[in-house]
């Protein structure tokens, strides 16, 4: 990546250190001074749940059973700067949907545009081992209290997901209670450059 970071597949040696990142994370506030504590930028779940889902013991168990994929971005010291967990990357499996996005606030840089690169930098990443061809984020909106629910989602995902590289692609009606909605968000993988013609 341009800043010097790296996006790198989980090792098991930094198992630990990722739990540590991702359990000391806080929910992104449009206004709140960053200063230099990971940000929930996204998470399938609330943050009781993360506690639990995302000790290291549970991290290893999912990774290296391919039931989640954890990308780590390091910097050049070493330090890591963000994790995406992403569904686990099985072979067949083309759409993987984004399970956690925490990134620590990176100064001077959009917090919109570090988010859009990091996932495309991932989704690149994650094409190195199976043929993904799109992310997916996907929540629960409950338009009766104008939020979503049961996960953590960054106003800009829900406001103007385009200014992360994501399109709606659906919007459902959820059976679990009126006014609650399905949210369905794509991003694709980039179009690999065409081959110039063959000239004699």
């Amino acid at each position: 990546m341009s800043n010097g970071c790296k996006v790198i597949l989980l090792p098991e040696a930094w198992v630990k250190r990722v739990s540590d990142f991702v359990v000391s994370g806080r929910m992104a506030e449009e206004g709140e001074p960053a200063g230099d504590r990971p940000e929930v930028l996204f998470s399938r779940s609330d943050p009781i749940v993360v506690q639990g889902n995302y000790s290291d013991y549970n991290i290893r168990s999912r990774h290296f059973r391919c039931l989640e994929t954890f990308f780590i971005e390091v910097d050049e010291a070493g330090e890591i700067q963000s994790v995406v967990g992403l569904e686990g990357l099985l072979p067949g499996k083309r759409t993987v949907m984004v399970n956690l996005v925490i990134a620590r606030p990176r100064e001077g840089v959009d917090k919109a545009t570090r988010m859009r690169e990091l996932l495309e930098e991932v989704l690149r990443r994650a094409g190195e081992f199976v043929e993904i061809s799109k992310l997916r984020i996907t929540y629960l909106y409950d338009h009766n209290f104008s939020a979503p629910i049961q996960a953590q989602v960054w106003s800009t995902i829900i406001e103007a997901p385009e200014r992360l590289g994501f399109i709606e692609e659906a919007r459902i009606p959820n059976e679990t209670g009126p006014g609650r909605d399905a949210v369905l968000l794509t991003m694709r993988a980039a179009e690999p450059p065409a081959e110039s013609p063959v000239t004699a």
